[in-house]
């Protein structure tokens, strides 16, 4: 299953490590609005084609099987517009 983790303080990183390490999923995409270059260093995201993205699109949405929002409601709000459209 192809995974997108919205958010990623605490809880998107210990939900990219734990979906990582699994070899059911694949993680595609961790969207997030800060800069995440130390964050990337901690988990170990070699071997995991990972794309970081700042914001949501429609591309992104068609590629996985799964989203896990680990972001504030305002995330939210956008991911259900784009789903309506």
């Amino acid at each position: 299953m192809r995974i997108a983790i919205i958010g990623f303080g605490n809880i998107g990183k210990y939900l990219a490590k734990w979906v990582i390490n699994d070899t059911i999923f694949e993680l595609r995409y961790v969207v997030a609005r800060k800069e995440m270059d130390k964050d990337k260093e901690d988990i170990n995201f070699k071997d995991e084609p990972v794309v970081f993205r700042k914001e949501i699109t429609p591309d992104l949405i068609n590629d996985v099987d799964i989203f896990i929002k680990c972001a504030n409601k305002e995330w939210a709000l956008v991911l259900f517009a784009i789903l309506k459209e």
